[in-house]
């Protein structure tokens, strides 16, 4: 996910940057596999142990706790995250902001399907992070969201 940079306000071309993105994580939904039988669970958990590899063990807890996230969303930020290892070759704090990022998000839509979440669902998470101009006016909380994951 790309989010502003600190050393600008947040411009609308990020804040699209932003939704594309989330856009692209539900795009990769259709590849669910419901566990309707141990051998589905086996490869959910093993997509799940690949997607968090050499991260801390709290981001595969978040990711296997169903309280915590829907497993539809879970199974859909694993398929996007494997696609980016994948094609890219992301980096941990990468994959760590990509996966704690849609937590949040998913949580915020109270675990709303990302396919079925709309540019407005994302536009109203994003700005309920955003600080006031008043009490913020270096933008500092962008600099936050991006060094602290969340």
């Amino acid at each position: 996910m790309v989010i502003a940079s600190s050393a600008s306000k947040a411009d609308p071309m990020s804040t699209r940057m932003e939704v594309r993105s989330h856009y692209e994580i539900a795009k990769h939904s259709h590849h669910l596999q419901q566990p309707q039988q141990g051998s589905d669970y086996e490869v959910n958990t093993r997509r799940i142990d690949l997607a968090t590899e050499g991260l801390a063990v709290y981001v595969h807890r978040h990711l296997t706790d169903l309280s915590r996230l829907s497993l539809e969303n879970a199974l859909t930020i694993v398929n996007y995250v494997l696609s980016q290892k994948t094609e890219v070759n992301i980096a941990d704090t990468y994959r760590l902001n990509i996966i704690s990022t849609s937590i949040v998000l998913s949580k915020f839509l109270n675990h709303k399907p990302f396919k079925d979440m709309t540019e407005e669902d994302i536009l109203l998470y994003l700005d309920s992070i955003r600080k006031p101009e008043a009490s913020d006016p270096l933008h500092k909380w962008i600099e936050f969201r991006i060094t602290s994951g969340y």
